[in-house]
């Protein structure tokens, strides 16, 4: 599953539209999923090479206190973005947690 969200997060970060990257950046809060670590590497990277920023965006990285802090988060519209291990999202999700999407 969190290879799935990372892939995720890359691919529409590279299909955005290019007319993004000259508006005004909006700001995408991404909660980790625990302490900030070797797999979070490409959070910091993409920031640290304008990766977000070309494209419009500019993430703000927040230090998670575990995945069901970070599900509870994004179902109370805390933060935009979250990393959470499967087997918490599937939890939540059987408890009635919803799904949010744009658009």
């Amino acid at each position: 599953m969190k290879k799935n969200l990372f892939l995720t997060f890359w691919v529409v970060l590279l299909v955005l539209p290019d007319h993004f990257s000259t508006a005004q950046a909006e700001k995408i809060t991404l909660k980790l999923n625990w302490v900030p670590g070797g797999d979070h590497c490409f959070y910091y990277a993409a920031i640290e090479n304008g990766f977000y920023k070309a494209k419009g965006l500019e993430v703000i990285i927040e230090r998670g206190q575990g995945s069901g802090d970070t599900v509870k988060r994004v179902e109370l519209n805390t933060v935009d973005v979250g990393l959470a291990d499967s087997g918490t999202l599937a939890v939540a999700r059987s408890k009635g947690a919803q799904s949010r999407s744009s658009g």
